[in-house]
């Protein structure tokens, strides 16, 4: 659940905004390849349209949220791979509650 405009939550910057939208994207799509590792199912690709779709309606001040650089995009890349290598060498369990 994400707000649709997320200028509404306490501190939240045009940054920080970015950077939310930006990662709920990469799970929605990148991030899936690791949803089996980590035991999780991978999602169909009609709840990736309709996660999409969400995405796109979210704004900041109204305005549209502003795309995540590919510098940032990286930086992101490597720490979620690196927390998945560290966690699969030191033998830390994912235990995921729904």
């Amino acid at each position: 659940m994400v707000y649709a405009d997320l200028s509404k939550v306490s501190g939240e910057t045009a940054d920080k905004s970015t950077e939310v939208i930006s990662f709920l994207h990469w799970i929605i799509n990148d991030g899936q390849q690791y949803s089996t590792g980590l035991l999780y199912v991978p999602l169909p690709d009609s709840i990736k349209k309709i996660g999409e779709d969400g995405l796109a309606k979210v704004t900041f001040s109204g305005g549209a949220v502003p795309e995540f650089g590919p510098i940032a995009a990286l930086v992101l890349a490597i720490a979620i791979v690196s927390i998945i290598a560290v966690s699969t060498k030191t033998g830390l369990r994912f235990n995921p509650k729904i």
